[in-house]
């Protein structure tokens, strides 16, 4: 496929990871995970800080509700937005993507 170069607008560092395959973008993911889990363990209160992107985006902290549900929003669009860069990264590479779905 393509590979991008410093000419096409990207650094050098974003030429090289979006030539990463798949599977090792799979085992970042993973090991970011892993990395959690000694918190998890511990009882760090790992999803404190989404109510804590509400009461940034709102600017206060009141009504509860809402502050936890734009939290949480933001948190899950943060998810599918990097669900949408992967398939178009996957896609620019040429690699097959498969849903998993049969």
């Amino acid at each position: 496929g393509h590979q991008l170069s410093a000419a096409d607008g990207a650094g050098e560092k974003d030429a090289v990871a979006m030539e990463l395959p798949p599977a090792t973008a799979l085992l970042v993911y993973v090991a970011y995970d892993l990395y959690r889990l000694p918190f998890v363990l511990t009882g760090a209160p790992l999803f404190k800080v989404f109510p804590r992107f509400g009461e940034l985006l709102l600017g206060g902290t009141e009504p509860r509700w809402l502050v936890h549900g734009i939290g949480w929003a933001y948190h899950f669009s943060n998810g599918a937005a990097l669900g949408i860069i992967f398939l178009a990264r996957s896609a620019f590479s040429g690699a097959q993507v498969s849903s998993g779905v049969r």
